[in-house]
């Protein structure tokens, strides 16, 4: 018998030293990770029926409310470049955040694809952070966020090796709303 996506998920964590909290009993957890002095909170939410996963990496900074609208138009263009997951800004509280969604399929083993998914999130935050926390500071407009990303080098091997997946506080903010 097949373990279920959320024990793959918890075994997943397990091998990898990735110390985690458990938001909702075998549906969501929530762990942090550091990359370039930047740290993220991440939660991933399991399906079992139909088999998926969802990752959401949620960056540490609040977009101003006189710059969520341009925010939005920013978030818009990044995602029709963007083939895997999506950007988004809450409208309401700035919160900008990344998702991926996963059909996991439930023969084989699904924890290849857990990790493959979670790696891609970071991935993708790591990548594109730095210019979306500097358009949130006010450092640079949307324009100059977007030509910063489309100008960055790709993260090498070497890099990605370095994404330290370490403990950030056991309870997730009030903002992501899990609580």
């Amino acid at each position: 018998m097949n373990a279920s996506l959320s024990e793959s998920l918890v075994q997943f964590f397990n091998e990898h030293d990735i110390r985690f909290s458990e938001e909702r009993p075998g549906q969501c957890y929530h762990f942090g990770i550091s990359h370039e002095e930047i740290n993220y909170q991440v939660f991933t939410a399991v399906e079992e029926n139909p088999h998926a996963l969802t990752v959401l990496c949620g960056l540490p900074i609040m977009v101003p409310p006189l710059r969520r609208s341009e925010g939005l138009r920013l978030v818009n263009r990044l995602n029709r470049g963007t083939r895997f997951g999506s950007w988004s800004l809450d409208e309401t509280d700035g919160e900008l955040n990344l998702r991926l969604f996963q059909l996991v399929p439930e023969e084989g083993e699904p924890k290849l694809l857990i990790g493959a998914t979670i790696a891609i999130a970071t991935f993708i935050c790591n990548q594109q952070a730095r210019a979306l926390i500097q358009f949130a500071l006010g450092n640079l407009s949307a324009s100059e966020a977007e030509q910063s990303l489309a100008d960055e080098e790709e993260i090498s091997d070497e890099d990605a090796e370095e994404i330290d997946f370490s403990t950030l506080p056991p309870e997730p903010p009030d903002r992501f709303g899990l609580n």
